[in-house]
C-alpha cells in the first residue's frame, strides 16, 4: 500500500485478506478497504503457546470496530483476568490469558518463565485488552511497553497508531525513555516517506485532537531506513531503544 504500487494492479480477484503478529493501525484497514474493495478482512490472534488464532475478526466487521482483533472462536477460550487472576467485567482493561486444550507446556530450563506464563490449562498472554458487550477483544498494550509518565499510563499501541494517520508517517514506534523526574517520559521512532518532513512540533500539533497531552511524544527520533522488528513481525523495542541510547 505505501509504495504505490496496488494502484497500478486489478485487485478484483482477491477474496481475502487475513493479517496478525501486530496490532493493525486502522487507517491501515481502511486502506486495505480501498485496496481490495471486493475483499474480506480478517484479523487473527494467538500466541505461539497458545497454538493457532483463537480470535479472530468476523466477515464485515474490520471496519465498524477499530482497534478490535475479533471474537474468540470458541467459548471460553479467552479470558480477560485482573492481577488476582480473576475476571474482569466487560469494558475493564486485564491481561488476555488462552486456554490451551493440550494443557500446561514449559519453557525449555527456564522454570520461573513457565510459572509466571501458565496458570494450568491456561497460559498468560502478556497483552493487556478488554472485552466489549459484543464479546470483542480490544488489545490495549503489552503489559512490558505499557508507558508510566508521572502515574499516568500510556499505551503505546493508541499513540503509534495516531502517529501512523500523519500523511509523512510509514511506520511509528512508542516507547517509554527515563525522566529523572516522571519516572518515564514518551518517545517516538518513525520513518517517513520519501521526501517528507516531520518533527516534535509537527506531531504535538497533529496529536493535538486525537490523544491526551500526558500521551504525546516529547521526543522524535527519524529513521533513516525500516524500523527494526523481531522474525515474527512485531516492533523490535528492545533494538529501538538501543537506537534511543536507552535501555530503559
Amino acid at each position: 500500500i505505501e509504495s504505490g504500487l496496488l494502484e497500478e494492479i486489478d485487485t478484483s480477484s482477491v477474496r481475502m485478506l487475513i493479517y496478525g503478529s501486530a496490532p493493525m493501525p486502522h487507517h491501515a484497514v481502511q486502506q486495505l478497504s480501498i485496496s481490495f474493495p471486493r475483499a474480506t478482512l480478517m484479523n487473527g490472534y494467538g500466541l505461539t503457546e497458545g497454538g493457532t488464532s483463537v480470535v479472530t475478526m468476523p466477515p464485515g466487521e474490520a471496519l465498524k470496530r477499530p482497534g478490535s482483533v475479533g471474537r474468540p472462536v470458541e467459548a471460553d477460550v479467552v479470558r480477560v483476568l485482573d492481577e488476582g487472576g480473576d475476571m474482569v467485567e466487560p469494558g475493564t482493561i486485564g491481561e488476555v490469558a488462552i486456554k490451551v486444550e493440550a494443557g500446561q507446556r514449559c519453557y525449555h530450563n527456564d522454570p520461573e518463565a513457565s510459572a509466571a506464563t501458565w496458570r494450568g490449562d491456561w497460559v498468560q498472554s502478556g497483552d493487556l485488552g478488554y472485552f466489549d458487550d459484543d464479546g470483542f477483544l480490544y488489545l490495549v498494550d503489552r503489559k512490558k511497553d505499557v508507558i508510566v509518565r508521572g502515574g499516568y499510563n500510556v499505551s503505546s499501541i493508541e499513540v503509534e497508531s495516531a502517529l501512523h494517520e500523519h500523511r509523512n508517517v510509514v511506520e511509528a514506534a512508542v516507547l517509554g525513555v527515563p525522566h529523572a523526574i516522571l519516572g518515564q517520559d514518551v518517545a517516538a521512532v518513525v520513518r517517513l516517506r520519501d521526501g517528507t518532513t516531520f518533527d516534535l512540533e509537527t506531531a504535538t500539533e497533529f496529536l493535538a485532537d486525537r490523544v491526551a497531552d500526558y500521551k504525546r511524544p516529547r521526543r522524535i527520533v527519524i529513521c533513516d531506513g525500516a524500523l527494526p522488528r523481531t522474525p515474527m513481525g512485531k516492533l523490535d523495542k528492545a533494538a529501538l531503544r538501543e537506537m534511543l541510547g536507552t535501555e530503559a
